[in-house]
């Protein structure tokens, strides 16, 4: 992945000076658990995270503007399989929470950030007929919450996203092509609510049709 750098040039002022007052981040704290289970099945389970905190400020044109921020980055993930690694799932979550105070001028100004990633998948054989079949399963969403107050210079933001999925696809295995029978089915809706706008689209297939095509907010199309 590539930073990504964003910089604003004061207009009225050739040099900018700050200095950063407090800078603290914490250890990776990462730990995993194996467990083999009385049945015959295998898991295991890992979480980590970390915390950033610094604060500072910048002499602008306007005067001094102090800016603190902490940011809080964390994971569990759960892994669990049978014999032969027949069923085989991944369960996890992923949060990321940023907050930014800055102080000038007029009121203070507070950004909040929270996102939120999760994926439930497994992949299994299973009997079908004279068959086995190979049958993955997978559900995965992420969402997003943006509060920011409004302050000199800053707009009121208020907005929430949530993204899923949820599909599932299956052949038959060890036969030749023109009996494999793959089938497959998902859907998808992709929502955005707030200040900014909204927007709401839902989509489906079946085996690689459109089954449903539908957008809310008075969007429909």
């Amino acid at each position: 992945m590539q930073p990504n750098l964003q910089a604003w040039t004061d207009a009225r002022r050739g040099a900018t000076g700050g200095r950063l007052l407090s800078y603290e981040l914490t250890p990776l704290a990462a730990k995993s658990v194996y467990t083999a289970l009385p049945d015959g099945t295998f898991k295991l389970d890992t979480r980590g995270g970390h915390r950033l905190r610094a604060s500072g400020y910048v002499d602008t044109s306007k005067g001094r503007e102090f800016t603190s921020i902490d940011r809080i980055v964390g994971n569990e993930n759960l892994h669990t399989w049978g014999a032969e690694e027949n069923p085989d799932g991944v369960k996890g979550e992923w949060n990321d929470t940023q907050t930014v105070t800055r102080i000038g001028r007029g009121l203070p100004t507070v950004a909040v950030q929270s996102q939120r990633f999760g994926l439930d998948g497994s992949i299994s054989v299973v009997p079908s007929g004279d068959y086995q079949r190979i049958v993955t399963t997978m559900k995965i969403f992420d969402e997003a919450n943006a509060l920011q107050t409004p302050g000199l210079g800053q707009p009121l933001i208020a907005q929430a996203t949530r993204n899923s999925f949820e599909g599932e696809a299956g052949w038959n295995y060890g036969v030749p092509r023109p009996e494999r029978h793959a089938t497959g089915h998902s859907t998808q809706r992709h929502r955005s609510v707030g200040t900014q706008g909204c927007y709401d689209h839902e989509i489906a297939q079946e085996n690689g049709f459109i089954q449903l095509d539908r957008y809310r907010c008075g969007g429909a199309r």
